[in-house]
């Protein structure tokens, strides 16, 4: 079995089971907040969970387009979700750190492709993760106090685009790489967003 199998099965037990702890949480709490997570952490893992069954079935990557990609997209929709949300509209302004942010990923998710030839796709990712990076830039700069869950999410959108450029130019993928380090931070990113918002909230 490549450890590429095993990096991403990893991944969807995770995040699956990160999906139930944040329903049940948001149940606990009627906190709509973890609910959206559940929704997040469920899209991501089934998009996984397809590229898993792929490659084991067809013995290689899907070339073109695939379901992987709209369940990715969608997980994202849900974190920028979240950060409107969490985000009081009125104290949001224009901010040149949180916009140079913002268009070096969405400018690097044009020019790297990373869905692929499917232009509609890329930019869809591309102002998903410009306006959630925004809003978690603008958050760090004016609500310190729960600063972590930005950081935090600032850091899973660095990864992610990371990803795609760095599994360009490894070789192999069947023993443990870079590649595999980043998906793996990655995935501890996204799932420390649960404890962060469940911090939060119970601390008002």
């Amino acid at each position: 079995m490549s450890f590429e199998l095993v990096d991403n099965l990893f991944q969807v037990v995770v995040l699956f089971s990160a999906a139930v702890a944040a329903t049940v949480l948001s149940v606990r709490r009627k906190e709509r907040g973890c609910l959206i997570l559940a929704f997040g952490y469920a899209c991501f893992a089934m998009g996984t969970l397809f590229y898993v069954l792929y490659l084991a079935i067809m013995g290689t990557v899907p070339q073109v387009f695939y379901v992987s990609e709209i369940s990715w997209l969608a997980a994202y929709l849900f974190f920028l979700s979240l950060q409107i949300v969490r985000t009081e509209v009125p104290h949001v302004g224009f901010q040149w750190p949180a916009a140079l942010c913002a268009l070096v990923l969405g400018v690097s998710i044009l020019v790297i492709r990373i869905f692929g030839p499917s232009w509609l796709v890329c930019g869809l990712f591309a102002l998903t993760v410009g306006g959630n990076a925004y809003l978690s830039v603008c958050r760090l700069r004016g609500r310190p106090e729960f600063r972590w869950l930005d950081a935090c999410m600032l850091a899973a959108l660095t990864l992610q685009v990371a990803l795609y450029p760095i599994s360009g130019i490894m070789t192999q993928f069947t023993h443990f790489n870079l590649y595999f380090a980043v998906d793996l931070t990655l995935t501890t990113s996204l799932v420390a967003l649960l404890p962060l918002r469940w911090k939060e909230v119970t601390m008002g």
